[in-house]
């Protein structure tokens, strides 16, 4: 009898162990429900169009790649205008202003806690810029970043791929549009010399400036499990 109680007792404790140590699987997507490259989703929320009083909006995603379940995300419009770096000084994307600031206030306005657990830690390697020997600083493992140059002529190759429409929001926090409506975007590339950045223009080319212009929106990207992340495919 007692040999029988401490049997059923071992088994309750190794039960609990084993629930411990593999929790009830969160919901999965089926592949069917996984978004394709250039579809555009709908995932977190950002204020857009300047009226606080009715809270923030979802904001759209443009699937730029993707690998097995996991899919990179860039915003489809300047979220939001921001300076690179407090003061115009030497600085690389791995000291800025606008990493902490992405990785920290604007990821926890953007996502909950349980949206968090879908970004996946991305390695990001320090390239050089392609015409220039500025140093690019050092590897960084972010939850959201901005598209180095290369990434750029990779998922984004022509100009007209690369225009972008700022939010009403941006536009009042000091976001620039050119003659043709566009804004400037942030890269994570040093530019021709330390203290400016790589971006690209309001007519989608690649140029450079100082680190403290404010005028510049933000596209953040991240790489998401879409298998843990419930997105929204609005357009293919």
């Amino acid at each position: 009898m007692r040999r029988g109680f401490f049997v059923f007792f071992l088994r309750v404790l190794l039960l609990g162990s084993c629930l411990m140590l593999f929790p009830a699987p969160r919901h999965t997507a089926a592949a069917s429900e996984i978004p394709s490259v250039g579809d555009l989703v709908a995932w977190g929320r950002y204020e857009q169009d300047n009226d606080l009083e009715n809270g923030p909006e979802s904001v759209l995603w443009r699937v730029l790649a993707r690998r097995g379940t996991t899919v990179l995300l860039f915003s489809d419009a300047g979220l939001d205008a921001r300076k690179f770096h407090h003061d115009n000084m030497p600085v690389q994307w791995s000291d800025s202003d606008l990493r902490a600031w992405l990785n920290h206030d604007f990821l926890q306005q953007l996502l909950s806690e349980e949206e968090q657990t879908a970004v996946c830690v991305s390695h990001l390697k320090a390239l050089p810029h392609p015409r220039f020997s500025t140093d690019p600083g050092r590897d960084t493992d972010d939850l959201i970043f901005l598209l180095s140059m290369q990434e750029v002529e990779r998922y984004l190759p022509e100009p007209d791929d690369r225009l972008c429409v700022c939010t009403p929001y941006a536009k009042a926090s000091g976001a620039y549009r050119g003659e043709n409506g566009m804004s400037g975007w942030w890269l994570r590339t040093t530019g021709h010399s330390a203290d400016d950045e790589a971006r690209v223009s309001t007519e989608g080319h690649f140029v450079n400036y100082d680190v403290d212009w404010g005028k510049d929106v933000v596209r953040p990207a991240l790489w998401v499990d879409a298998a843990l992340a419930e997105l929204i495919v609005t357009k293919n």
